[in-house]
């Protein structure tokens, strides 16, 4: 019988389903019709999505078979198991004989002084298809750091707003999440800061402390008048205290978040390419050799700066792909980070670079 993309995954050792407690009787392959529209109510939502995965996963039927069988198109079914995995209804587990990853985050742990190291096994290599596994295996690994009391600092981006979409609730007593560095003018880029705090917050039933002012602004004066805010200055004493920091490392490029927004212009992002900087971490920018790029844009940029990442309990990146490997290479050798998260190809050619 075909499986739920008709085709079957090589080394796929289970699939685990994480129904709620309406899904014992709901999630058999019963044939109760179920219209185009679906229920309203999140619960029924909930145990529509938990049966159309045991259909797939347990009973092994085809994306076809699923859609005849309750009357739904061949697109709302994919569209509901692609919702599943994001929810965590659905977690896949992929067996690994060769054991390459755990080799490689040994390694990467010994050349880099890392505390920590995660690579994450993937067939692919540009950074918007390893994203989505990156997140997948921070939103896992936080948990396990996060302590109650901790303060836990939060940055933003594409790779921050894929990480909170599968953070499950944690029972944790007493913990903060602040926003690392100041935030954007515009709401429609994906990881919006204050949404990514919030989230981050609700997931440990935490306070949140949102930044509200922009990653950089156009003078050191104005920098300095808004840090004055009592606030303000609050939100950046509980960032430079966090015990356990969180975020990317963005790469220089006319796409970038940053230069999207309008705070780095395309003057500036010339002169950041000239001096040989190769990403930023919070806005920060530096180069290979982990060296700070450019004084004057340092001076107008509000957040957390990267010295302070250093003292850390858990600095951690999630970061690959490899249009980001020299950022990262840049980020490790500067010392801005003492945990990673990447994936197998960016951590073996981070382990070979000569860059």
């Amino acid at each position: 019988m075909k499986g739920a993309n008709d085709q079957v995954p090589l080394h796929v050792e289970r699939y685990q389903l994480r129904a709620s407690s309406r899904s014992s009787k709901q999630g058999r392959a019963g044939k109760r019709p179920v219209g185009e529209s679906h229920p309203q109510g999140a619960t029924d939502r909930l145990a529509l999505l938990v049966r159309v995965a045991r259909l797939a996963y347990e009973h092994e039927l085809s994306q076809a078979e699923i859609a005849e069988l309750l009357h739904v198109s061949r697109s709302s079914v994919s569209r509901m198991l692609r919702e599943a995995r994001e929810r965590g209804i659905v977690t896949v587990t992929v067996s690994d004989p060769t054991q390459e990853t755990a080799k490689l985050a040994q390694l990467l742990k010994e050349r880099f002084d890392l505390r920590e190291a995660i690579v994450v096994p993937t067939e692919l290599e540009l950074e918007r298809q390893v994203r989505p596994l990156l997140a997948q295996a921070a939103a896992a690994f936080l948990p396990t750091i996060v302590r109650d009391d901790d303060i836990l600092g939060v940055s933003w981006g594409r790779t921050m707003g894929e990480l909170v979409k599968r953070l499950r609730p944690v029972s944790r007593q007493g913990v903060s999440v602040v926003q690392l560095n100041g935030g954007l003018n515009r709401a429609d880029i994906p990881g919006n800061p204050h949404h990514v705090t919030q989230q981050v917050a609700q997931a440990f039933r935490a306070s949140a402390f949102v930044l509200p002012v922009p990653a950089v602004v156009r003078t050191r004066e104005l920098r300095r008048e808004l840090e004055s805010d009592p606030g303000i200055r609050k939100v950046l004493e509980l960032a430079a205290n966090c015990t356990v920091a969180l975020y990317s490392i963005g790469v220089l490029s006319a796409d970038s978040v940053l230069v999207q927004s309008g705070y780095v212009t395309p003057d500036e992002l010339a002169r950041l390419q000239a001096r040989g900087a190769v990403g930023d971490i919070g806005g920060r920018y530096f180069d290979v050799t982990g060296a700070l790029c450019d004084p004057e844009l340092e001076s107008r940029t509000i957040g957390i700066e990267l010295a302070q990442l250093t003292r850390k309990r858990y600095a951690v990146a999630v970061a690959g792909g490899k249009e980001k490997r020299r950022a990262i290479l840049g980020a490790l050798r500067g010392g801005y980070l003492n945990t990673l998260v990447t994936d197998q190809f960016t951590g073996a050619e981070l382990l070979q670079s000569t860059w």
